[in-house]
Order: structure tokens, then C-alpha cells, then sequence
């Protein structure tokens, strides 16, 4: 179900102010509202009156940068070819209908509860306007508010003095709603009937902080085993070279030469 605002009554008249009382939601997406024509409960012999009163009620809510207003001249066209009749109380299937039809947010239905017309300079005009605010999904009412006015002058006067002042509370009152907020809640509705657990991820801000992972010592990589040289073999010492045996002449033998022998 969408989320709309209620609407506070309101109660217009010559000497008292308005007072109003709102649960504020913050701005996004306008909400699309489409104006119905007017049932009127006036002993007025304007058969119209209804469908004029609306028309103004549009034309004042179109300046208003909070809401898209469907164009009454579509609206008309689309309502009369599914056969829903306008001036007159609707059912919520009716009304479900329509705001499937029109792709509205809100529908705005109103009443003319009293459209008197007396001699200006001799007693009051009076104009007494009753409306309401239906979720047009639902067909749930979300708001009402009352306007009635008396004055010397020209009845048509008072009607765009009390049809402004309705689409300024209309367009102040019902704040825009974000579409892409909604159509996430049906999702999460969707899958909760259907046993589905939707996985949500948690703003960062709210995320735990991961345990950073504890320093792990680098240990140094083993040195590689060092081949062992080879011992260097020291040269063998020369060997004297053998002589060959060489016969000594044998002094006992041998001659003496010296002269005394």
C-alpha cells in the first residue's frame, strides 16, 4: 500500500484561520493526483456547477510544483470509455478502477454542499465545499477538509477564493512520496509472503570494521647449504732421484799414488 499523508480538516470561513497539524515526510517524487467532478448536494439549478468547480480546483493545483495533475480533458475521455460516471458517489472498486486508469497517486473528490446566490447588496453569498483525499490503490480515505465562505460579493469570486485556498492546503498538505521507496517495499512484501529472505546490505557506516589480519613475522629464507670444496691436494714432495749405484773403486785395491808409498 502506499504511503500517503492524512490530511488534516481544514475549515475556511471569513473569520477564522486555518489551523493544520501534518506528519512531515521529506520531499522526493511528486505524487500524480487526479481531480473528479464535484457531487453536487447545492439546491443550484447549474448542472455543471460540479464539473466547473473541479475544472478550477485543476487549474490551481496544475501551478503547483509538488503535484502532476492529470489533464481534466484526459481524464473526461478515459472515465467515460470504462463507463465510470463522475458527479456521483463512487465504490472502492470504482475508485481502485479509476486510478488504475488514470495512473494516479491520489484522487481528489468533492462535494458542493451549499452554492447560494442573493442579491449582492442585499444578503451574503454563500459557497460551503467539502473534500477528500483517496488513495487511489486502496480506495482508502487519507483526508478531508471543509471550505465555506459568505461575502457580498460575486459568488464566482468567493468560489476561486475557496478553490485556491483548497489547492494551496491540497499541494502544501500531501508531501510528493518516492516511487522507487514503494516499489522496493512490494518487493520486500513479495518475498516475505513468499518465504523469500531478501538479503539487505547494511550502510557502511554500520558495518562492523574487519579485524585487520595480525602481522605474520617474515622469517628469512634458509641459507643454501654451501658445497664443500673439494680438499686441494698438496703436490708430493719430490722424490730425490735415485742415482745410480756407481762402484767405488776400492782403496784397498786400488794403487796408491802418493808418493811416500
Amino acid at each position: 500500500m502506499k504511503r500517503i499523508l492524512l490530511i488534516p480538516v481544514l475549515v475556511v470561513t471569513s473569520c477564522a484561520a486555518p489551523r493544520t497539524t501534518v506528519r512531515s515526510l521529506p520531499p522526493e517524487t511528486p505524487l500524480t493526483v487526479a481531480i473528479l467532478d464535484f457531487v453536487d448536494h447545492s439546491s443550484s439549478a447549474d448542472r455543471h456547477l460540479g464539473s466547473r468547480v473541479a475544472d478550477k480546483l485543476s487549474h490551481e493545483l496544475f501551478h503547483q510544483d509538488q503535484l502532476i495533475v492529470v489533464e481534466r480533458g484526459q481524464l473526461n475521455r478515459k472515465l467515460e470509455e470504462a463507463g465510470i460516471e463522475q458527479g456521483v458517489d463512487l465504490s472502492t472498486e470504482e475508485i481502485v478502477a479509476a486510478g488504475t486508469i488514470l495512473d494516479a497517486d491520489i484522487l481528489v473528490m468533492g462535494a458542493i454542499d451549499e452554492y447560494e446566490v442573493g442579491l449582492i447588496t442585499e444578503e451574503k453569498q454563500r459557497i460551503a465545499l467539502s473534500l477528500e483525499l483517496i488513495d487511489a490503490s486502496s480506495g482508502e480515505l487519507v483526508g478531508v477538509a471543509t471550505y465555506r465562505r459568505e461575502d457580498h460579493a460575486d459568488i464566482g469570486e468567493l468560489t476561486d477564493v475557496v478553490v485556491r485556498k483548497m489547492a494551496v492546503s491540497v499541494s502544501g498538505e500531501v508531501a510528493p512520496i518516492e516511487r522507487q521507496s514503494e516499489r522496493r517495499h512490494e518487493r520486500k512484501e513479495r518475498a516475505a509472503a513468499a518465504d523469500t529472505p531478501e538479503v539487505t546490505t547494511a550502510p557502511e557506516e554500520m558495518r562492523p570494521a574487519s579485524p585487520e589480519p595480525p602481522e605474520v613475522p617474515q622469517s628469512k629464507p634458509p641459507k643454501a647449504p654451501q658445497k664443500e670444496q673439494p680438499a686441494k691436494k698438496e703436490p708430493a714432495p719430490e722424490k730425490e732421484a735415485d742415482l745410480p749405484d756407481t762402484a767405488l773403486p776400492d782403496t784397498a785395491k786400488a794403487p796408491s799414488l802418493l808418493p811416500w808409498q
